[in-house]
């Protein structure tokens, strides 16, 4: 994910891709599917995460993930 925040960085592997969608939900976010696609040997889903929680840090940003 984008940007200079505690959920931004290049995730890898599944155990990392999980824990960090548990501490994406800890920010009470949002997200709406963009783009779905797939080959024979990959898949890509691309979101729009966003918030608009008072307390927690404002995020909008897409994030996508190659499986």
């Amino acid at each position: 994910m984008p940007g200079k925040h505690a959920l931004s960085g290049t995730k890898t592997g599944i155990e990392e891709t999980i824990e960090d969608m548990d501490r994406l939900a800890e920010f009470k976010s949002s997200a709406e599917g963009i783009v779905l696609g797939y080959s024979d040997e990959h898949i890509i889903d691309c979101h729009r995460i966003w918030n608009n929680h008072g307390n927690c840090p404002a995020i909008s940003c897409l994030s996508c993930i190659l499986w």
